[in-house]
């Protein structure tokens, strides 16, 4: 797993010293019969699963209405795969949506990397960082396109750096074991 460690030390070496808090939220399976609906890692720090009252809902309600559900692949193996790919996607976008709407009265910027299913839940990894980082880290003049064509860039340097560790963390959690024997510092 990321540790906040691990985040600090990205951090400072972009010189953007300002403390991360790191978590995991996991949102129950539809398929699972786990006791929670939703979990938050560390069990002991200062989140707790109140502020998701609802998640399942609106991750079903993703899930419903996304965009990918009219998509039709000629392949086999992608038709296959896309019930899951949408729900790991609509998971991310769930949880991205609550956080949200909690950062700006606590002037924090959340950041969610791609669920994905760990046991009987998807997990989605969590870096917040406090707003005034941003104004140290100005986002980037993008050009404005529709053009599927036009490659999406990230708004500024601090953004590639969260993104990149966001992708170890995913990484991490498509391991045998994720987390197993690594200490976590949230």
């Amino acid at each position: 797993m990321v540790s906040r460690c691990w985040v600090d030390s990205v951090l400072r070496n972009i010189g953007a010293n300002a403390p991360a808090k790191v978590f995991v939220v996991g949102a129950r399976a539809p398929d699972a019969n786990a006791r929670h609906d939703v979990c938050i890692e560390p069990e002991d720090g200062e989140w707790s699963r109140e502020p998701f009252e609802g998640l399942l809902a609106k991750i079903e309600a993703t899930v419903r209405d996304h965009p990918m559900q009219h998509m039709f692949y000629g392949d086999e193996d992608s038709m296959r795969d896309k019930p899951e790919n949408i729900r790991r996607s609509s998971v991310t976008e769930a949880v991205q949506v609550f956080l949200a709407s909690s950062d700006k009265g606590n002037a924090l910027r959340s950041f969610c990397g791609f669920s994905v299913r760990v046991g009987a839940y998807y997990v989605v990894p969590v870096i917040q960082l406090p707003e005034r980082l941003f104004q140290k880290f100005p986002p980037l003049d993008l050009p404005k396109s529709d053009d599927p064509r036009v490659p999406k860039c990230v708004p500024s340097f601090l953004h590639g750096a969260i993104g990149r560790v966001l992708g170890e963390a995913t990484t991490e959690l498509q391991r045998p074991e994720p987390g197993r024997g690594v200490f976590f510092s949230g």
